[in-house]
């Protein structure tokens, strides 16, 4: 390769990594916190994109693709959530509350932050528990958003009700024999080899849950209150909204464009859950564009950043009126290390007798 194109290709690169910035959220419970998050792209672009992550992950995690995000002309800002990543408050503050609830709050002021106000559009894809949060932001209509990208979101979250569990509503301080229980779980989960063990099972490619993607999650959770915000996720229950009702409410707003990109060989939030969603849209006569990446898992976004980009490509590309909006790849994607990975869109309809049945037992949901 010519020395000089070596050179354009690696100061586009630099110019398009993510940077680490900070932002002071006026947090509800227990003062205003200091909140991390990445950024890259042009800061004067006309859209931005928004990845919100998936529960004990961050803006580490969305590296690659917010760098091929950012290449397309977009800015792209990666946040990490307030007791997860590097956003923490500095002690375990009375009054504090991690989880659903707390989340969508926060991506909601965050949409709405100086920073953003410069863009005219803004997009939000959020992966499993962000992508949960991103439709409830959204749907409550107090976010500033044209339009969600759903990465295999999960459609449930905690067993408890949304006022949290009869025990303790997940407000800090938390009860004593709770904090302990809470505080040896957590302990058990956050070591590497843990970690990697369960990623390993979500993940379509082994490999590509690596002892580097462990390392960073467990980091994150070697924070000082890591077992108090745990505590208090454990038992504050659900959302007020539900993923169901949230898609409801989603399509009664015809000016906000609505796509799932979704890993095919999730074992956690099988394609069943995209198929539902899209069947839902379709009864309510509301767009919807349903992409599967494949052979991917749970984070397609991480596992498989090339095939994500080429779906958002094509999306964004649409959304932002692009004249000539780049289609779906037609061959599959060829990942860094060599993996092939087909991106191809699907109507939501059934696939094979498990689909059918699992279509057949939520007809009337």
């Amino acid at each position: 390769m010519p020395p000089s194109l070596l050179l354009l290709l690696a100061t586009a690169a630099a110019l398009t990594a993510p940077t680490s910035r900070r932002w002071t959220w006026a947090h509800s419970g227990g003062g205003p916190v200091d909140i991390h998050y990445t950024a890259c792209g042009p800061a004067d672009a006309r859209s931005c994109v928004v990845f919100a992550p998936g529960f004990g992950a961050g803006s580490f995690q969305f590296e690659e693709v917010a760098s091929l995000v950012a290449a397309r002309g977009h800015a792209v800002y990666c946040m990490d959530w307030f007791g997860q990543g590097k956003s923490w408050p500095d002690e375990a503050r009375a009054g504090a509350r991690f989880g659903i609830e707390s989340w969508a709050r926060q991506l909601t002021d965050f949409l709405a932050s100086e920073e953003l106000a410069r863009h005219g559009a803004v997009f939000v894809a959020g992966n499993s528990v962000g992508g949960l949060t991103a439709a409830v932001a959204a749907a409550r209509g107090e976010a500033r958003v044209d339009g969600l990208v759903l990465l295999n979101p999960t459609p449930f979250w905690s067993f408890w009700g949304p006022g949290g569990s009869p025990f303790w509503d997940g407000a800090l301080p938390a009860p004593g024999p709770l904090r302990a229980f809470a505080a040896a779980w957590f302990d058990a989960l956050r070591s590497p080899a843990v970690v990697r063990s369960l990623l390993s099972e979500v993940y379509a490619t082994k490999d590509a849950c690596d002892e580097a993607l462990a390392a960073q999650i467990c980091d994150a959770a070697s924070h000082p209150v890591g077992p108090d915000a745990f505590a208090s996720i454990l038992f504050s229950g659900r959302s007020r909204l539900e993923f169901a009702d949230a898609l409801e409410a989603l399509a009664g707003k015809r000016d906000l464009r609505l796509a799932l990109v979704y890993g095919k060989e999730d074992p956690w939030i099988q394609p069943v859950w995209g198929q539902r969603a899209a069947r839902r849209r379709a009864r309510a006569g509301a767009a919807f564009d349903y992409v599967e990446c494949s052979p991917s898992g749970h984070c397609p976004h991480h596992e498989t950043p090339r095939a994500v980009d080429a779906a958002l490509g094509h999306l964004l590309g649409a959304w932002t009126g692009e004249a000539a909006p780049p289609p779906l790849p037609a061959e599959p994607v060829v990942e860094r290390d060599g993996r092939r990975v087909s991106v191809a869109a699907c109507d939501g309809e059934p696939r094979g007798l498990v689909e059918r049945v699992a279509a057949l037992a939520s007809s009337n949901i």
